[in-house]
């Protein structure tokens, strides 16, 4: 079985337009499944059930997820429930622009001889 890749601004997409009863539906299901976790916005079980409601997916497929990826999708429901949607999409564009720029500012270690210390 290959895995599904989910997008992430898809997620975000689904996440914007769960309301509080979806929360609070994901919340009792996530208690009578024995998670009693003090603040489930934490619980990756608990985040793992609001992605696959936000992206109308059953909870076993994404819990059937590689572990990275699973851990990815539950970090972007945690960070969307601490910050919001604009905030995380903030983040993300952030971490684009990081990963591609170099800071020209640090020498290249391959090229420059160290320092001595002390």
């Amino acid at each position: 079985m290959i895995a599904k890749k989910y997008d992430d601004d898809t997620l975000i997409a689904g996440l914007e337009k769960l309301t509080g009863n979806d929360f609070n539906a994901c919340e009792m299901a996530e208690r009578r499944a024995g998670n009693m976790h003090s603040d489930l916005a934490f619980s990756k079980s608990f985040q793992a059930r609001l992605a696959a409601r936000a992206l109308k997916e059953d909870l076993g497929i994404i819990k059937a997820l590689p572990m990275y990826d699973y851990n990815q999708l539950c970090w972007v429901v945690g960070t969307f429930l601490q910050l919001g949607s604009d905030r995380l999409k903030t983040l993300k564009a952030d971490q684009e622009i990081s990963e591609v720029s170099t800071d020209v500012s640090q020498p290249d270690s391959e090229i420059t001889d160290p320092q001595p210390i002390g």
